[in-house]
């Protein structure tokens, strides 16, 4: 589940139907928004220039010719940089770089700032629930509003919630709908849909 999948078309136009599917079986309102990544981890490329420098270092060293100074100094900063650069292409050394806990904590003030942003406080039961994934982390947040309650949800809400969680962990689409589709008779069971509910939030992919 690339960026470019997931964000393609056709998935944008099944996770609609994730939503709507959900939401005809409950009262609560779903909102799915995907981000390519939460932060631009700026450090993980600067030590991975790092590193392309110091292996072009030993390269220079390993030369049996006599470099200019300024040369060696030159080449060292430009491969640093050019190294900095090429980090945005190798996506999985760039997220082994970056302490899990970093990225957690960027993905979930993501979440929370996107929860904000969407209006999903601004529903008249505050019944709404956010699925905030992040890909390049691989990592997805459920926020729901206080009017739903995770305690009486219990474990079979944790259960969803973990195996959504390694359906993007894999970058497995059809694991991530197959697991989205679960929520929808789990909330139904606790919020059931009403005759007069009206639809308060976006369906399309934020």
């Amino acid at each position: 589940m690339s960026l470019k999948q997931f964000l393609s078309d056709d998935a944008k136009k099944k996770c609609t139907e994730l939503i709507k599917e959900i939401e005809g079986q409950t009262s609560a309102e779903i909102v799915i928004a995907a981000r390519a990544s939460s932060s631009r981890y700026g450090e993980a490329d600067w030590q991975i220039g790092i590193i392309f420098m110091l292996l072009v270092t030993a390269v220079l060293l390993a030369v049996p010719y006599v470099f200019n100074p300024f040369h060696i100094v030159l080449t060292c900063l430009v491969s640093c940089v050019a190294g900095k650069m090429l980090a945005r292409l190798l996506t999985p050394l760039r997220r082994k770089m970056i302490p899990a806990q970093i990225q957690s904590d960027a993905v979930l003030l993501r979440a929370q700032s996107r929860f904000v942003e969407l209006g999903v406080t601004r529903t008249s039961r505050r019944n709404g629930i956010l699925f905030f994934i992040s890909l390049f982390e691989r990592r997805v947040v459920v926020l729901p509003d206080i009017g739903v309650d995770e305690e009486f949800l219990g474990e079979p809400w944790r259960e969803s919630k973990a195996e959504l969680e390694r359906a993007v962990a894999a970058l497995d689409f059809d694991a991530f709908s197959a697991a989205m589709k679960k929520f929808g008779p789990l909330l139904g069971a606790a919020m059931p849909r009403a005759d007069d509910d009206v639809n308060e939030l976006p369906d399309e992919v934020q």
